[in-house]
């Protein structure tokens, strides 16, 4: 989709990055959100995150439920690492923001709506200088280390329905048997997923 092409390539195109993690990620999804305003003709927004893996530093920001789990083998079991923010209405610093802006939050969501506090696009919720839905992502910089094997990442379709553990227990399971990304993603999105149905991960 839009944000696909428009948001890795735009925080690559900052002069900050990756020399400042924090100031590339931030300019490059508010240049991004910009670019999608101007070509996307459709009033719904998405949430994202972006890893940039760089010799043996990670480098990862989001924006609303879109996450991050890096999946470890601590003394033979698979551990994880969640390398993201959920930027929730609930959550009580959004919740704060937000409430300074307006008394916007009602039944849990932006005027009823919107339950994401930080998103591309939504920008009916994009006032000027005093945005109720927020572009600033949350970056994570990690040093990688030989026990990191692989990453999980999926909005909410995937982690309303699945553990973070048993996320990455399953892709381990998965990637031991010698299956493809493509093929642990899709195993993943199947994973407690309603009937017709299936969410969204992949797995790098």
């Amino acid at each position: 989709g839009a944000c696909t092409k428009t948001v890795p390539a735009a925080v690559f195109s900052q002069r900050a990055f990756p020399r400042d993690p924090t100031a590339a990620f931030t300019q490059g999804f508010a240049e991004a959100d910009k670019q999608i305003a101007r070509t996307v003709k459709q009033p719904s927004g998405s949430t994202g995150a972006v890893v940039v893996v760089m010799g043996n530093v990670l480098l990862v920001g989001n924006v609303g439920d879109s996450e991050a789990v890096l999946a470890s083998d601590v003394g033979g079991e698979t551990r994880y690492t969640v390398l993201t923010k959920k930027h929730s209405v609930s959550d009580p610093e959004e919740r704060k923001r937000i409430e300074a802006i307006d008394s916007a939050i009602m039944c849990g969501r932006i005027m009823g709506k919107l339950a994401v506090a930080r998103a591309f696009g939504d920008f009916e919720f994009k006032g000027k200088g005093k945005p109720l839905v927020s572009i600033v992502p949350h970056v994570t910089a990690r040093a990688l280390h030989p026990e990191d094997h692989f990453l999980v990442m999926g909005c909410d379709g995937l982690w309303d329905t699945v553990t973070y553990g048993d996320a990455v227990r399953t892709a381990e399971k998965l990637r031991r048997k010698g299956c493809e990304p493509q093929q642990i993603a899709q195993a993943l999105g199947d994973l407690d997923a309603p009937s017709g149905s299936g969410a969204t991960a992949d797995a790098q």
